[in-house]
């Protein structure tokens, strides 16, 4: 089974305080978001596609290796509209491992169990923090709905949160996005069409079973979003080198 890891990066690093995008902001030691990732996912896939807006692959082109397929963003549409830019190119493998462009503590444990489950569902790994951004909402045997602090949803403490990565099988998955579109509606607050209920389509609609990964370590959930989180990930880094 071939696996596809398709990065959205197209965000800014605005609130980094960061003159570059996001992914090419520095971590530590000259290694910028982009390399961690890579150097995290590369073990786990067969190849990468990799989401930015235009000319940024060609300004930053000394972090990206001949097995990066880069697809462009020109406009905010949502996580959704950016994984599914590079849908030529990934639809040739069996299954897509979509991680968020900012998610540079994933440990390999977690990549491994979640790239190992290949037998057709679609993976989530979880974890479950005190005050969640989004909420995975599941009934007995279903994922009934997705909460998201971002759209004005309340969500409920220490339930079932992300931590941005999502294994999905590629067959019939264009087909799915694509009704699913036609069907929902779009954020209220964000004004997208969201990504993250497309599961609850996949899982009631199109009877693709999902199947959860509790993780343990809930900084895995953890994403590159301000200053105070780039200097947690320096210091972290720090520590681990000095050991």
């Amino acid at each position: 089974m071939k696996i596809c890891a398709v990065i959205p990066a197209a965000g800014n690093g605005t609130r980094l305080g960061s003159e570059h995008p996001k992914v090419f902001t520095e971590v530590y030691n000259g290694k910028v978001v982009w390399d961690i990732l890579y150097q995290n996912i590369r073990p786990y896939v067969d190849g990468f596609n990799l989401v930015l807006k235009p000319r940024v692959a060609e300004k930053y082109s000394s972090h990206i290796s001949d097995d990066v397929f880069i697809s462009e963003q020109d406009k905010a549409l949502g996580m959704g509209d950016a994984i599914f830019r590079g849908k030529d190119f990934w639809s040739h493998y069996d299954y897509i491992l979509v991680v968020w462009g900012d998610q540079v503590n994933l440990s390999s444990l977690t990549l491994k169990d979640v790239t190992s489950s290949t037998n057709g569902d679609v993976v989530i790994p979880l974890v479950t923090p005190e005050d969640p951004y989004v909420e995975y909402v599941f009934n007995e045997s279903k994922l009934i709905k997705v909460l998201q602090s971002r759209e004005g949803d309340e969500t409920s403490t220490n339930g079932f949160s992300d931590i941005g990565v999502f294994l999905l099988p590629t067959k019939n998955l264009v087909k799915f996005w694509e009704e699913f579109c036609l069907k929902s509606e779009k954020g209220n607050t964000t004004g997208e069409l969201n990504f993250l209920p497309f599961f609850v389509y996949l899982n009631n609609f199109c009877n693709l079973p999902i199947k959860k990964i509790l993780v343990k370590d809930v900084d895995e959930a953890k994403g590159l979003n301000t200053k105070e989180d780039l200097l947690f990930f320096q210091n972290k880094m720090n520590t681990k080198f000095l050991e």
